[in-house]
């Protein structure tokens, strides 16, 4: 039998951007269940409301919320962003070599 924890792991952070010189982290993994959520909410919401969910719930409120005030924040460095997100997500579900 598999058990499990309700017990949350203790999440290393890693710099992803920064604004004026501030930087803002985000976990160095995200977890398997978030990728789950991820995976679904695409599935049955479409990759757009998906991906949108996700960079604020794996950035945290407050790096979010700095990227939506950032008047100088170009569709590329979004972009950037999401694409990290997207790439720690699906690393979450792959299967270990």
């Amino acid at each position: 039998m598999l058990e499990l924890t309700s017990e949350a792991p203790v999440i290393e952070m890693e710099p992803v951007f920064s604004i004026d010189g501030r930087v803002f982290e985000m976990p160095k993994r995200v977890t398997v269940n978030t990728a789950l959520i991820y995976m679904r909410m695409a599935r049955k919401q479409g990759p757009e409301a998906a991906i949108s969910w996700a960079v604020e719930r794996v950035l945290g409120e407050e790096p979010y919320i700095a990227l939506m005030e950032c008047e100088s924040l170009t569709k590329d460095q979004l972009a950037q962003v999401m694409e990290i997100v997207r790439t720690k997500l699906m690393g979450a579900v792959e299967a270990p070599n």
